[in-house]
C-alpha cells in the first residue's frame, strides 16, 4: 500500500514519513498563542527527529525484532523500526 493510500486509514502518516526523511531546522514556537503553541511544540519535537540507516551491533544478532527493538530503546534511546538482513 502507497503512503497516500496509508494516509487515508492513518491520518499524518505522509506527513511522519516526509518528516523522518528529510532534514529539518528548529522553528520558534514563542511567538504562536498559548492554544497554538502547545501542539506546535509538541510537533516540533517530533519534527526534529532523523532517520539513520546503520549496521546494527553483533550483540543482537538471533534477536526477535521486538527484543531488539527494546533493548535499543531501553539502552540507547532509539527507536527501531526497520531491519534489513
Amino acid at each position: 500500500m502507497g503512503v497516500l493510500a496509508k494516509s487515508a486509514l492513518c491520518p499524518g502518516f505522509s506527513t511522519l514519513v516526509s518528516n523522518l526523511i528529510m532534514s529539518s531546522t528548529e522553528f520558534d514556537t514563542n511567538r504562536l498563542n498559548k492554544r497554538e503553541r502547545k501542539w506546535t511544540q509538541e510537533y516540533a519535537d517530533g519534527y526534529g527527529q532523523e532517520v539513520y540507516c546503520l549496521e546494527l551491533s553483533r550483540a543482537f544478532a538471533g534477536s526477535l525484532f521486538s527484543v531488539a527493538a527494546n533493548r535499543a530503546y531501553n539502552m540507547f534511546g532509539v527507536c527501531i523500526f526497520g531491519i534489513e538482513t
